[in-house]
C-alpha cells in the first residue's frame, strides 16, 4: 500500500519544531499541561482553521475523526474541555511569536520581483 503526506501534514512540516519548542520554553506553555501540549493545540487550531469549522467544537469532532492519521501529524485525540481550558490559561504570546517567526520565514522565500518597462 502506498503512503501519500496530506497537505495539512505538509503544511506542519514548514513549521520547525525547534523554534515552536524555544518559543514554548520562553512563555513556560507547557509547565502544567498534562493533556494538551501546546503543539497539539497549535495543530488543531491549524486544522480548524484550514478546514472551515466555525467553532471549537466542530473542529474537535472533525480533528478526531482522522483518529488513525492524528499519529503521523504528532498529535491525538482531543476533548472539547481540554481545548477550552487551554485557550483560556495559555499566553497567546506563544502563538503570536510563532506568526511572526513564520512570517519572517516566508518574507525570506517570497521576493518581490523589480520589472524593467523599457519604451
Amino acid at each position: 500500500m502506498s503512503y501519500h503526506n496530506t497537505l495539512f501534514s505538509k503544511l506542519l512540516r514548514e513549521i520547525d519544531r525547534r523554534d515552536f519548542k524555544s518559543i514554548v520554553s520562553k512563555y513556560n506553555g507547557d509547565k502544567y499541561a498534562k493533556e494538551l501540549t501546546c503543539w497539539d493545540q497549535f495543530v488543531l487550531m491549524m486544522f480548524g482553521q484550514i478546514s472551515g469549522c466555525s467553532s471549537g467544537r466542530d473542529a474537535i469532532s472533525q480533528f478526531n475523526s482522522f483518529q488513525e492519521n492524528l499519529y503521523h501529524i504528532g498529535s491525538r485525540n482531543i476533548a472539547k474541555s481540554t481545548l477550552n481550558d487551554a485557550n483560556a490559561n495559555r499566553n497567546c504570546k506563544i502563538f503570536e511569536e510563532l506568526l511572526y517567526t513564520l512570517i519572517a520565514k516566508a518574507q525570506k522565500i517570497v521576493t518581490p520581483q523589480v520589472v524593467k518597462i523599457t519604451l
